[in-house]
């Protein structure tokens, strides 16, 4: 795993799972909520993304939910 030996503050992770959890609402808004292994599998892939995006310096929570969303809908 990539990021196994990162840390970061309190504060970031706090936001890194509120944007988590806002993104993965986002997508199923108005749907039925998928099965629990659908939805791991989501919120693997979005935590993946985020990841991803903090790493490379990203801190701002609306800009990361956009990259998440523009992921999960294949917008580059």
């Amino acid at each position: 795993m990539p990021f196994r030996h990162t840390h970061y503050p309190p504060d970031t992770l706090s936001m890194m799972y509120r944007v988590l959890d806002e993104c993965v609402a986002i997508a199923f808004e108005g749907q039925p909520t998928p099965d629990p292994n659908t939805l791991q599998g989501i919120r693997n892939r979005f935590a993946t993304v985020i990841l991803g995006a903090v790493a490379r310096g990203e801190l701002d929570p609306e800009a990361l939910k956009q990259i998440v969303l523009n992921d999960f809908r294949g917008v580059s």
